[in-house]
């Protein structure tokens, strides 16, 4: 595959795009990289989802306060948990 690279021409002291040919293995890499970029994106909101989620949890638990969703944002807690952890050991599965 061929892609157009942007440089810089120190000779002329122009800047031109270029035809660079991208092996199938860096195209690969690539390809990783934008998944690992888009599961870390998805940690980092469900992350701030969780965090929200469970002040509103702990006002009933620790304060006795009655939510009519709590339990359904309890329940919702347990599975972005489940939800990190599977795309957290994905990422670091990659990294190693």
């Amino acid at each position: 595959m061929q892609e157009l690279q942007l440089i810089h021409n120190a000779r002329t002291g122009q800047t031109e795009y270029i035809e660079v040919e991208i092996s199938d293995e860096e195209l690969a890499k690539r390809q990783r990289d934008t998944e690992i970029c888009a599961k870390k994106e998805q940690i980092m909101q469900l992350k701030d989802q969780l965090q929200k989620y469970k002040e509103d949890v702990e006002q009933v638990d620790l304060f006795g306060m009655q939510r009519n969703d709590y339990q359904e944002k309890k329940q919702r807690c347990a599975e972005i948990v489940l939800q990190l952890r599977q795309l957290e050991s994905e990422v670091r599965d990659v990294n190693l």
